[in-house]
């Protein structure tokens, strides 16, 4: 029941982070290619998980948007804290 919450969670947030940022590496905002297609967000969302260098991600998109990080933060205590 927790895979399947899990991989809930990671679809809804792959999908919301590709609509929102997917042009980044194409107008040069990031130095990866992290939400451009949908396996590079589920991709980059593991790495959200297991907390490993999100904050270096984290940095370069609300560099351009602000309010990226309610974003990070939410799947960042939904993913990693709770479940």
């Amino acid at each position: 029941a927790i895979f399947t919450l899990l991989m809930l969670v990671f679809y809804i947030y792959a999908v919301m982070f590709t609509l929102l940022f997917k042009d980044f590496y194409t107008l040069g905002y990031t130095q990866a290619d992290y939400f451009g297609r949908m396996d590079y967000t589920l991709f980059t969302l593991f790495q959200f998980l297991c907390l490993d260098e999100w904050s270096g991600i984290a940095y370069e998109v609300t560099a351009v948007h602000y309010w990226a990080w309610y974003v990070f933060i939410a799947f960042i205590v939904m993913s990693a804290f709770v479940v």
